[in-house]
């Protein structure tokens, strides 16, 4: 006859039917640190080590302590929380089973967290309940309940004041058991259908004995002083005034009946009124005299001590003193700490209770399925902090010192499988795109100008007015600035026009939005520009630096040489990029400027901003062609060198400031950027190794 299988042999039959990963729990074999030692049948059951009623009343009537713990409350919570995963369905599946919750439970799961948080901090324990949905009502989810039960309902917070525990010698939880304070009637839980979330809690202990406690006696220390401090300034807030009648001499001193008549006196004497007498009445208002101790420094000696007990800064704690922005980001590092720790304890254990049974009922897999697994976190309090770490890990992505699944893994983000959805791809590259057709378009429109045929471009002199400074560019490096100048209007065009938006957006029929600034909303398209611009010129510095290596090789009929543009151009790429930062600050300055004039229209603003970009783009297109003839330069100059030339002679232009320029370059000497030309914007003189040029 085959034997009877126990009630746990069929739920684990039953859960690995469908699936359900069952991993038993094991039981402890140390001994525990309790002197209550029960058993199933008989429980003994055990309180916590302090009593929590004292925390209770210090919480609800003194100051400091509330403060102290809503202000770690309020930190936990600060940013809420989130749910993190790979698999999207069981995120969903997860906030169904929330949503549903909180519906049966008559309680939001932002309520319910709070109450988590809220115990967790002012007792260092909390405790949840579990309800289980009854027989006749079936999840409008799939869900199969866990060990025999049903699947899970509801959540219901328990105050840890009401709570006791029984073990077994190891630790092994038996039963827990709440009594009310009033009543005194009793309910007693299974283990598996409590959640205690504790706070450091010893090794072998049951409870863990709230973070507030060591402080409290500093509180109660505090509050006996104040209370002296009122009674000493009660008893002497009304001066003693001392009447000596009579004189000390022989023979004056006072009888009983002047001391009769200056009692009256002064009893029938109005508060505003003067006292007059005889020499032989004198007053003296008594006080203390300096003779009392002074508890000033006591009382801040040991409210420092307090704030210090709570981890927290006197600014936190609504004492300012001496404190500023930056002080009070320093004090507060161990209040930022600890409540990082705090978060973890709890997002862990809401994770491992709560999440993961509802993902156990759900079908889902996240013991040995990683991709089923959902994490409860709360997010990150310090957004400084975060961001610092986060361009850190780009700092050293950028560097390469890690992978780019190494720098998701730093910021906290999983590993990308499509990067479809990333900026690049999805608004880099069709701006890209847009400016390169602009770029094709405006070169289609400069061929019909300038034809080319099957013999080339035509060389008679008809050309339009508005190519009268490409006309004055050497030709060398005619190719590098035309790109570089189309490339350059295109992108100056789009943050004209972008800024424009951005100003019509500023005003809604005619009237300023604020707080919302011009200055602040143009910042992001002017920082688009710079980047686009900072990558065109980089390539069209480099294509000149070639143009003038190679030419240098040829006129030494020596081989080309095989340089690295990128490096030696940095140079001329950081100047080029502080010359288009500098532009961009004048526009930012004279929206700021615009923006400070009250009574300035959009239109009258619309206009300026178009008249500053049309003159700066003019100044643009003059650096362009400095930059890319120095690049030129530079790269004709570093080849001769590398082929063994110790000095270029210079082939001077026309103008008076050219003609005063040195004939010779010593190529061996210091800064020859800054010696060789050009010696200003669309200079002619250049470099070459024939002396018999330059003479």
């Amino acid at each position: 006859m085959p034997s009877k299988k126990s009630w746990l042999e069929k739920a684990v039959q039953r859960l690995r039917s469908f699936g359900a990963v069952v991993v038993p729990k094991a039981k402890r074999v140390g001994y525990a640190f309790t002197r209550s030692i029960g058993s199933k049948k008989n429980p003994d059951f055990e309180g916590p080590p302090v009593d929590l009623t004292e925390v209770q009343k210090a919480y609800a009537r003194d100051g400091y302590v509330r403060h102290a713990v809503d202000k770690y409350v309020e930190l936990i919570l600060r940013r809420g929380w989130e749910l993190v995963g790979r698999n999207e369905k069981a995120i969903d599946y997860v906030r169904k089973r929330l949503r549903l919750m909180a519906a049966m439970s008559d309680m939001s799961t932002d309520q319910l967290i709070l109450s988590i948080v809220d115990d967790f901090e002012k007792y260092s324990n909390s405790f949840l309940v579990k309800v289980y949905i009854p027989n006749n009502y079936t999840l409008p989810v799939p869900a199969r309940g866990l060990n025999g039960k049903r699947p899970l309902g509801a959540l219901f917070p328990l105050s840890p004041v009401t709570i006791r525990i029984a073990q077994d010698k190891y630790g092994n939880i038996l039963k827990y058991r709440q009594q009310s304070p009033f009543t005194m009637e009793t309910k007693e839980f299974k283990p598996e259908d409590i959640i205690h979330i504790d706070y450091k809690k010893e090794r072998g202990r049951l409870w863990a004995v709230p973070w507030l406690w060591p402080v409290l006696e500093d509180v109660k220390l505090l509050r006996q002083l104040e209370e002296n401090a009122a009674k000493l300034s009660h008893k002497h807030l009304f001066p003693l005034i001392h009447a000596i009648v009579g004189l000390a001499q022989e023979g004056f001193q006072a009888s009983d009946e002047e001391i009769e008549d200056a009692i009256e006196m002064l009893r029938q004497m109005p508060e505003d009124g003067v006292f007059v007498s005889s020499e032989r009445m004198k007053l003296e208002v008594k006080g203390v005299e300096g003779e009392s101790l002074d508890i000033k420094p006591l009382m801040e000696y040991f409210e420092k001590r307090i704030f210090s007990g709570f981890g927290l800064s006197e600014l936190e704690m609504g004492r300012s003193g001496q404190a500023n922005r930056g002080t009070a980001d320093t004090l507060s590092e161990s209040a930022r700490d600890r409540v990082k720790m705090k978060q973890q304890i709890i997002a862990d254990k809401i994770t491992n209770e709560i999440i993961n049974t509802f993902l156990y009922e759900g079908g889902f897999n996240p013991l040995l399925n990683p991709d089923d697994a959902v994490v409860f976190e709360f997010r990150a309090i310090d957004i400084d902090e975060q961001q610092k770490k986060e361009n850190g890990a780009v700092f050293l992505w950028e560097h390469n010192a890690i992978t780019f699944d190494e720098l998701r893994k730093e910021i906290g983000r999983d590993p990308l499988e499509d990067e479809e959805g990333l900026y690049f791809n999805k608004i880099t590259r069709a701006q890209l795109k847009y400016v390169s057709e602009l770029q094709n378009d405006t070169a289609e429109t400069d061929n019909k100008q300038q034809p080319e045929n099957q013999h080339g471009k035509k060389s008679n002199h008809d050309k339009p007015v508005n190519q009268s400074l490409i006309e004055s560019h050497s030709s060398p490096t005619l190719d590098e600035y035309n790109s570089l100048e189309r490339a350059l209007r295109t992108y100056w065009t789009m943050a004209k026009n972008d800024i424009l938006k951005a100003i019509d957006k500023f005003f809604i029929d005619k009237e300023r939005q604020y707080p919302i600034t011009m200055s602040g909303s143009v910042s992001q398209p002017l920082k688009l520009i710079s980047t686009a611009i900072f990558k065109q010129s980089r390539q069209a510095i480099q294509r000149a630096l070639i143009k003038g290596s190679t030419q240098a090789a040829h006129d030494l009929n020596k081989p080309p040489l095989i340089q690295n543009a990128q490096t030696n151009s940095t140079l001329i790429a950081r100047e080029f990029d502080n010359d288009v930062i500098r532009l961009i600050g004048e526009i930012e300055q004279c929206i700021q400027k615009f923006e400070d004039i009250e009574d300035m229209s959009k239109e009258e603003i619309k206009l300026k901003v178009n008249s500053t970009f049309d003159a700066l783009q003019h100044r643009l297109k003059f650096i362009s062609d400095y930059r890319i003839q120095q690049s030129y330069n530079y790269g004709y100059a570093l080849a001769g060198r590398s082929l063994g030339e110790s000095v270029a002679y210079i082939e001077k232009g026309a103008c008076e400031k050219c003609q005063s320029a040195p004939t010779e370059l010593d190529l061996n000497g210091p800064n020859i950027l800054r010696n060789m030309p050009p010696y200003h914007s669309f200079c002619r003189c250049k470099l070459t190794f024939a002396k018999e040029v330059s003479e």
